[in-house]
């Protein structure tokens, strides 16, 4: 006694559509909202590391610089450093570098040469000189789409040569 099977086929109810819709729309709201973050965080996330190669290639530039200057030769009026390299005790003018902040920029100018950009963003350069002891704070800027990063590096550079 084979009986074929009956077999009904089954589709979804009004009532568990309308209850499955809300679900779905729940699920698909929170991926994009966790989309949304983790772009939010990247974005933030890279900028302050910009900012944190920006700042560092900037000392690291002004540090090159004050090797080789002269403890006699220094100067730090306002927020701006000026340096020079010592020949039998009198500064060079040939070697004088002067570092300052103009437009949100930090530059280096040469002495009789062109203005060299050395960062971006540069919204606070403050420096102060005391017995060879030359200490250094940089405050980069950088505006995102997820708002206003802002890095702070100071430093502390001993000048050796006399």
């Amino acid at each position: 006694m084979n009986r074929p099977f009956d077999v009904r086929v089954r589709g979804l109810t009004l009532v568990e559509l309308l209850a499955t819709i809300p679900l779905i729309l729940i699920v698909v709201l929170a991926i994009g909202v966790l989309e949304r973050t983790g772009r939010q965080f990247w974005v933030r996330t890279d900028s302050q590391m910009t900012l944190l190669t920006q700042s560092q290639r900037a000392l690291d530039h002004l540090h090159e610089d004050l090797r080789q200057a002269s403890r006699s030769c220094l100067a730090c009026p306002g927020s701006d450093l000026w340096l020079a390299q010592a020949d039998n005790g009198t500064c060079k003018t040939e070697t004088r570098i002067h570092y300052q902040r103009a437009n949100d920029q930090l530059l280096r100018i040469p002495e009789g040469q062109a203005a060299e950009l050395i960062t971006p963003g540069a919204t606070a350069f403050a420096t102060t000189c005391t017995n060879g002891l030359v200490e250094v704070s940089l405050t980069l800027q950088a505006d995102a789409r997820s708002g206003a990063t802002i890095y702070r590096n100071e430093s502390k550079i001993f000048v050796q040569n006399p």
